[in-house]
């Protein structure tokens, strides 16, 4: 995937939500979901689709990015799944490897 203006610049390049700029010029982003990881020429590193990502993401001193998430469907017991949304929290490594997913 190739991050690139003109004809097919909406479909290319989504709505940036949440970006984090790397120090080696890349960046970790997402458009609600999936997360992405390019480099600074725009080349795909990785994508992870294994949750449904949305709003904040941060990163802290050891370079853990946290990331509010969303777990479908619910494990909580006597709510109405319908209606009830489990928002959760991720710490996704540089790797876009889930380290923990918890329920908040």
């Amino acid at each position: 995937m190739r991050l690139t203006a003109g004809p097919s610049y909406k479909r290319a390049l989504p709505i940036l939500w949440s970006t984090k700029v790397r120090a080696d010029g890349g960046l970790i982003y997402k458009s609600v979901t999936p997360l992405y990881k390019v480099d600074a020429s725009g080349e795909l590193v990785w994508m992870n689709d294994s949750d449904l990502f949305h709003h904040a993401l941060e990163r802290n001193n050891d370079g853990v990015f946290w990331v509010a998430t969303k777990i479908e469907p619910t494990q909580i017991k006597n709510v109405n799944k319908k209606l009830f949304n489990d928002d959760a929290i991720a710490a996704v490594d540089d790797d876009g490897k889930i380290l923990m997913n918890r329920s908040v």
